[in-house]
């Protein structure tokens, strides 16, 4: 009997420590790692300030000193649960699932990003002539996509709150809440784009020439003279803005946006007549 005693004790422990091994080998490195945690970590804070604001920070922003007590303003976990945005199904396409959540959308859904609403609701006969859209099959009709919006931040910038994109407001050369004071800066290309890359509007250095898409995304269709939202684009000049897209089929051109009517151009880039509006 008691060398079966001993048997059984001696196979517990073997089981024990085999559970130990198996334990340490399935969770890793028990080690603690070296150097400083916090220098490649970001904190529950930063997680709920981007959740809440957006707002970018890089890992190893922020000192977590052992020596301190935690601050009384961190962010609890329930905190950024719960600023977790809910995923809405109808704004998703039918057919498709974004973050887990299936879309029920077939139409003016957001993901996938669907196109700009080019802005028009009438609708023409063929000499002009406004007429009903119904069944006419037109742009007026249907009216498909996303509608713009944009945030006048107060500083000079327009926010294109689709795109995420930001726009000086005022063309080159005008300036003021309603870019009514000084007058249109015409140019050649490459002065667009020193114009661009030198501008330091609310402090920032990632100015640029906007490309020829982007120029266009602030396009309203409905309107003319200018073609574009005057409430956040006032005084915008009625003729060509340069892009920094080059035009494929003769590169020593570029692509132009004509803001009077509504539709894209080309000219060398060496010509001095257009003018241009930065991007961030």
């Amino acid at each position: 009997m008691k060398k079966i005693k001993q048997i059984t004790s001696s196979l517990l422990a073997a089981f024990v420590a085999s559970l130990i091994v198996a334990g340490v080998a399935y969770a890793g490195s028990l080690t603690a790692p070296s150097g400083i945690p916090e220098a490649t970590s970001y904190t529950l804070g930063d997680i709920y300030s981007k959740l809440t604001t957006n707002a970018t920070t890089s890992a190893g922003d922020h000192l977590v000193s052992k020596t301190t007590s935690p601050a009384p303003s961190l962010n609890t976990l329930t905190q950024i649960y719960e600023a977790i945005p809910t995923i809405d199904a109808t704004r998703i396409l039918s057919g498709t699932t974004y973050l887990g959540v299936a879309g029920t959308a077939s139409a003016g859904y957001e993901y996938p990003s669907a196109p700009l609403k080019t802005g028009q609701t009438t609708c023409y006969d063929t000499s002009g002539v406004l007429v009903s859209c119904a069944g006419t099959g037109l742009d007026g009709e249907f009216q498909k996509g996303i509608a713009a919006s944009y945030s006048d931040n107060g500083d000079g910038t327009i926010t294109d709150n689709l795109t995420g994109l930001i726009w000086q407001k005022c063309s080159a050369g005008l300036s003021g809440t309603d870019c009514s004071a000084g007058d249109s800066t015409f140019m050649t290309s490459a002065a667009a784009v020193a114009v661009c890359e030198s501008l330091a509007l609310t402090g920032q250095a990632d100015w640029r020439l906007p490309n020829i898409r982007e120029l266009l995304s602030i396009m309203d269709y409905s309107v003319s003279n200018p073609s574009t939202n005057s409430t956040y684009f006032p005084n915008t000049m009625l003729g060509a803005y340069w892009s920094s897209s080059a035009y494929a089929n003769h590169p020593t051109y570029s692509w132009l946006a004509y803001f009077d009517r509504g539709d894209t151009g080309y000219d060398d880039r060496t010509s001095p007549g257009s003018t241009v509006r930065c991007v961030r």
